[in-house]
């Protein structure tokens, strides 16, 4: 890769919890806990990858992760502080998933609208 930010950040284990959440539709999710290099760790900690997608970032701290959404500048440090186990190395993700539905159709509607631009602009 020729952008030493861009590296993917990959889990190097995922586990199932015991632990669920029930979304408002009563839909049962389980968490997970995540593995990574103390590297990509660091990055998290440091706001150069988004803690809950793992999206790179080229900047840290961004208002958003520009692929998920995550208020990463407001929230992020503290989810890594909520979900970081320093003695295990390890990082449980606890997603709130009404908003990451949310999320996806409000991304989904978004490429639309760039869509159609982009098919306005080549007309």
């Amino acid at each position: 890769m020729d952008e030493r930010w861009r590296v993917p950040v990959i889990p190097l284990k995922v586990e199932p919890t015991d632990e669920i959440t029930i979304t408002r539709s009563g839909r049962v999710m389980r968490d997970y806990r995540f593995v990574f290099r103390r590297e990509d760790i660091e990055r998290m900690r440091a706001g150069y990858v988004c803690i809950r997608c793992f999206e790179p970032h080229e900047h840290a701290w961004p208002e958003r992760c520009h692929l998920c959404g995550l208020e990463m500048r407001a929230k992020q440090a503290h989810f890594f502080s909520q979900w970081f186990d320093p003695q295990e190395e390890v990082v449980r993700i606890s997603r709130d998933w009404e908003a990451e539905m949310e999320g996806l159709d409000e991304r989904r509607r978004k490429e639309e609208e760039r869509a159609r631009k982009d098919d306005q602009q080549r007309r």
